[in-house]
């Protein structure tokens, strides 16, 4: 650890990494519960806590490159938000004003939006995503070498491959 930085020191952003983690999934549970109770008007904490149970379920038995395609399909849902644009009746004006004047008061709702914008933009986890996902596939490939030895073969088109769905989602 002492190439790395003082041992106090990592393992003190390693501790912060890992509450910071906590608190995301929390508020990743947290919104899906609410958009369920939204969608159809269960209480959002059993929602919430079927989707971490799912979840879990789903990490533990399906094959990590096959759940990763399928999260990446799974993405394409964000394109409803540019087709409700285009299907709901928007006071432009309305939004306008909402969006420079701001009217918010500190109670635990207001803590909950600030942690879900913090959380989608700043993410901790994803600065460790996509290494972790190109380590396992170098790790599946039967001439893979260490890293430090060939290093060459973690570069790739990794922009591309993160940001679009594999078009190869089958069972392995």
């Amino acid at each position: 650890m002492g190439a790395i930085g003082p041992k106090a020191l990592v393992t003190s952003l390693v501790c912060l990494l890992f509450i910071a983690n906590r608190i995301n999934i929390g508020a990743n549970l947290a919104a899906m519960g609410a958009s369920g109770e939204l969608a159809i008007g269960s209480p959002s904490l059993p929602i919430a806590i079927s989707v971490a149970m799912l979840s879990l379920v789903v990490q533990m038995f399906v094959p990590c490159e096959r759940y990763a395609n399928l999260l990446k399909w799974l993405t394409l849902v964000l394109f409803a938000y540019v087709a409700v644009l285009f299907v709901a009746k928007i006071d432009w004006i309305a939004a306008l004003k909402g969006f420079v004047w701001l009217r918010s008061r500190l109670d635990g709702n207001s803590f909950t939006v600030i942690v879900a914008i913090l959380r989608t933009t700043i993410s901790p986890y994803l600065f460790f995503w996509q290494s972790s996902q190109k380590v396992e596939e170098i790790d599946r490939k039967d001439d893979a070498k260490p890293l430090e030895d060939a290093p060459r073969q973690a570069r790739g088109n990794s922009a591309a491959s993160s940001l679009t769905p594999s078009l190869a989602f089958a069972p392995s």
